[in-house]
């Protein structure tokens, strides 16, 4: 009998500590929610009024741009309260305060009763086998945490797209989660969030080019193939648009189009306000117009000065991975700037079954023509089996690296070894 009366008790208890928790907990997450649906709906009509006002002609594509990006970065700080209607909340998410409240009130109630039965009851009329003891309170869950605490992108990242799975079709949540991505550096990642974007609110040279550059970026900054296709659709669409304007120079010029990449430059510095990007356009230009001096100046077979710069290297893999290999595997030979950008200088591809082998790097393989490896006084040469095929690194893949050298000076071969892996 002794034993039902206090199980009977320990569920009651529950019960009524359940119910009151409960009603406190819900009221932040309603707030939350509320205060989720108004930023969003504010920042749809922001962009509607935006895209009307670019449409009327009152401002450029390109300082829609901008105003665009200053929208989307203000959801972001709002991103940390994204939850889907149906979701609920994890412990983590609580306020300190409100937390340590409801364990205090888990606490409070059962030894209050207690008490107040030893007081007033009559403890004696029920036997307590010396068996038989309950714990009344149980301590809080591991993980809570108290305080206020900054979130990191990941962490937004991770609740937004708990958000878009409830709702998929919130289009405005892809593009800020595509910016998520960007400031992460997960390209290819951030080029799927703007390819939805586009499914679900239609193509726009906007929405082009940004995913146009993000793939670009994934890929080590190479525009050829279908990156520079998105980049024609989005001319097609604003023959004005800057940033079109720009990449397709970029595209151009790592065809070694430098008369082409020049034409779509001089157009981008007639299409903009921005200093920031005027500066760098007119940088490109300045480039381009030395580059095609050189050439002029240099003839129609500009070998030589390719030649000078030019970087024998020797690749091989260690025999300890060979047996995780293909024959047909991919391999990636790049040249980048000891203190430059990250973007290659000259890359060579060939396969597992080619190495070991010696080849030449030099200013011919050159992807853009202010970025070449006699532009800069230090390089070094990486060597990269690539399991999925594409240039840029990726985890599980095998890679080499070699000291600096100079170029244009008398060296022996660079001796690279493929040994480590891509973490």
């Amino acid at each position: 009998m002794s034993v039902i009366f206090y199980l009977i008790a320990l569920l009651l208890t529950a019960l009524a500590v359940g119910i009151i928790a409960w009603s406190i907990l819900r009221a932040p997450n309603t707030i939350r929610s509320n205060r989720h649906a108004k930023n969003v709906e504010v920042a749809k009509q922001r962009l509607n009024e935006l895209q009307q006002r670019q449409n009327a002609g009152e401002i450029s594509p390109a300082d829609a741009t901008q105003y665009r990006d200053e929208i989307e970065r203000d959801l972001i700080a709002d991103v940390g309260g994204l939850e889907g209607p149906n979701e609920v909340p994890a412990a983590g998410e609580q306020t300190g305060s409100l937390r340590w409240a409801v364990i205090a009130i888990a606490a409070l109630i059962p030894t209050g009763a207690g008490l107040l039965y030893l007081a007033v009851g009559e403890p004696g009329g029920v036997s307590i086998s010396p068996a038989s003891k309950v714990a009344s309170v149980e301590s809080p869950p591991t993980g809570v945490q108290t305080g206020d605490e900054s979130q990191s992108f990941e962490q937004l990242t991770n609740r937004l797209l708990s958000h878009l799975a409830v709702n998929p079709e919130d289009a405005l949540g892809w593009n800020t989660l595509a910016q998520l991505f960007i400031a992460q550096q997960r390209f290819a990642e951030a080029a799927g969030a703007y390819r939805k974007v586009r499914e679900l609110e239609g193509d726009s040279a906007d929405l082009l080019v940004r995913e146009a550059d993000a793939l670009a970026m994934a890929n080590d900054g190479v525009l050829e193939g279908h990156p520079e296709t998105l980049i024609e659709q989005a001319l097609g669409m604003e023959p004005q648009h800057t940033s079109a304007l720009w990449l397709a120079g970029l595209a151009a010029g790592g065809r070694g189009d430098i008369r082409s990449a020049l034409d779509f430059w001089k157009q981008a510095e007639k299409t903009t306000n921005n200093e920031q990007m005027l500066g760098e356009i007119r940088r490109l230009i300045d480039s381009a117009n030395q580059e095609l001096a050189r050439i002029d100046e240099a003839g129609p077979t500009p070998e030589n000065s390719a030649a000078s710069a030019a970087i024998q290297v020797k690749a091989t893999i260690a025999p300890t991975i060979l047996e995780q290999l293909d024959a047909d595997d991919t391999v990636y030979l790049f040249a980048r700037a000891l203190n430059g950008p990250p973007m290659p200088l000259a890359v060579l591809k060939k396969q597992v079954k080619d190495l070991p082998t010696t080849v030449q790097l030099d200013d011919s393989m050159a992807m853009l023509p202010n970025l070449k490896i006699s532009s800069f006084e230090e390089v070094f040469i990486v060597a990269r089996v690539s399991f999925s095929g594409a240039p840029q690194a990726q985890s599980g893949d095998y890679f080499g690296r070699s000291p600096a050298v100079r170029p244009g000076t008398d060296q022996d071969i660079v001796a690279v070894t493929i040994s480590e892996r891509v973490p």
